[in-house]
């Protein structure tokens, strides 16, 4: 991923935190700033400066399906932390597919399919990236915007 370098002064800085009755915590960010005199599109301008480049939205059916064939040793890992601990429903697709390409790519559409919306590039990146998982490689590969 390519960096981008520039300055902006943060004139303030607003956060809100929302905690739900699920426990699930959100926390808005309300900057002004002030913007440097060449920048054409300030909400791209923006997006790039105070983004931690997750995509925003929910990955597409194609996107879990090419992640699935790079997590096969990881599914069972990575289906812990997306699916909750659901272990019944891990071993129905366990026992349901033979390929672990195929089980991995079950396993992302159970979740989408659960999750809804809240299926999001951030949940799959936070979840790539847990420490039992450990495939930053995949969350940046799969969840971070690129230049392309």
């Amino acid at each position: 991923m390519n960096k981008f370098h520039s300055q902006i002064i943060i004139i303030s800085a607003v956060y809100q935190i929302t905690i739900t009755s699920e426990k699930k915590v959100t926390v808005s960010t309300c900057f002004t700033v002030q913007w440097p005199r060449n920048i054409k599109s300030r909400f791209t301008y923006l997006h790039l400066v105070l983004s931690d480049g997750v995509k925003e939205g929910s990955p597409e059916n194609d996107d879990l399906e090419r992640l699935a064939n790079q997590i096969i040793n990881e599914w069972k890992k990575l289906g812990r932390r997306l699916l909750e601990s659901d272990e019944a429903l891990l071993d129905a697709v366990d026992m349901d597919n033979d390929k672990c390409s195929e089980k991995a790519y079950k396993m992302l559409l159970k979740w989408k399919a659960a999750k809804g919306s809240d299926a999001t590039f951030r949940v799959l990146h936070d979840a790539l990236c847990h420490d039992i998982v450990n495939r930053r490689d995949l969350a940046e590969k799969f969840c971070l915007v690129t230049d392309d």
